[in-house]
């Protein structure tokens, strides 16, 4: 397997990931050669909150397994599975319990690839990012496919950008044309329609202000029509808008962004279970313990136990 000798062991933190106040994953691409890759492991305690980004993703799952959530679709991710992921789509990865999720992703902006006005065939490298059909699948099995030739072609790509010999952007846009030429060939076919893009990723901006609001208003208790104002929509259209574009409900998207914070306050000792639950917009206890279960698998308690302990487990490895 092409991941035994792997050379990309520079592991971070998913909680490192740059979150703009829209939730917009942020990564800084350099203007000669825009492709970065990074290589991050996933907890248990990892955003719950659907992000989406400007730029394009393949995803190659090193290590363990989870679940990957996209838009509305739900994957199980396993050893040397590969995700595509467009930057239309919201999307959160969440470990097991037991284990954490070892991901080497790939991100490249589009118009390295393509560019509207250049020769259309170069749309064709683009094509399974931007499609949003029910049948499409952002996951491709190694069952299916050998994903690691993917991988080689990413340490390829790692080692151009490192050592940036002559005419290295060349090299490294000729291995990402022959990464995607595998993956387009995977699919086949596809539904995809570049209008339907373009009006998807307007449809995003359309939710810039409401994102935006909710990262410092989550725990309001915000009527649902004052919320649709700041869209400019009606309530019944914005509900059917915002479940369309983040693949959560208004609601769903609130409780994760709720017990996101909920999370981060029980990482401090300064305060009990009760007061982080109204400190984050819940009214009552049990209902707050209810949603968290669901969304962790774990009680409040439980989860700041199980943290506590492995931050001490990681503290004494750390000191030897």
């Amino acid at each position: 397997m092409g991941s035994e000798s792997c050379k990309l062991l520079n592991w971070s933190s998913s909680l490192d990931i740059l979150l703009t106040p829209e939730n917009r994953h942020k990564v800084v691409f350099s203007k000669e050669c825009p492709v970065e890759i990074r290589c991050y492991t996933f907890s248990f305690n990892h955003h719950l909150t659907p992000n989406y980004h400007d730029f394009l993703e393949i995803t190659y799952v090193y290590n363990g397994n989870g679940i990957i959530h996209i838009e509305d679709k739900k994957y199980d991710a396993v050893e040397r599975d590969l995700f595509v992921i467009g930057n239309t789509e919201f999307h959160t990865f969440e470990a097991d319990l037991a284990s954490s999720l070892k991901t080497i992703s790939l991100y490249f902006l589009p118009e390295f690839v393509y560019s509207i006005g250049q020769n259309s065939f170069d749309l064709d490298y683009l094509r399974p990012f931007l499609d949003h059909s029910i049948e499409f699948e952002n996951r491709i099995p190694l069952k299916e496919f050998n994903t690691d030739v993917v991988f080689d072609l990413i340490e390829n790509i790692y080692e151009e950008k490192l050592y940036q010999n002559d005419f290295y952007q060349l090299a490294v846009k000729n291995y990402l044309l022959e990464m995607l030429v595998l993956i387009a060939r995977y699919f086949k076919r596809f539904s995809s329609d570049l209008s339907q893009y373009t009006k998807r990723r307007a449809d995003i901006k359309r939710l810039d202000k409401v994102l935006s609001f909710l990262q410092t208003h989550y725990h309001e208790n915000i009527p649902l029509d004052n919320i649709a104002k700041i869209a400019c929509m009606s309530t019944c259209y914005f509900c059917k808008f915002f479940k369309n574009v983040t693949g959560k409900t208004f609601k769903e998207y609130i409780m994760r962004l709720r017990i996101d914070k909920a999370r981060e306050l029980l990482l401090q000792n300064d305060l009990n279970i009760t007061e982080i639950a109204y400190e984050v917009g819940f009214e009552n206890l049990s209902y707050f313990d209810r949603i968290f279960r669901r969304l962790t698998n774990l009680s409040p308690h439980d989860y700041r136990i199980t943290l506590m302990a492995r931050s001490q487990k990681l503290a004494h490895f750390q000191d030897k």
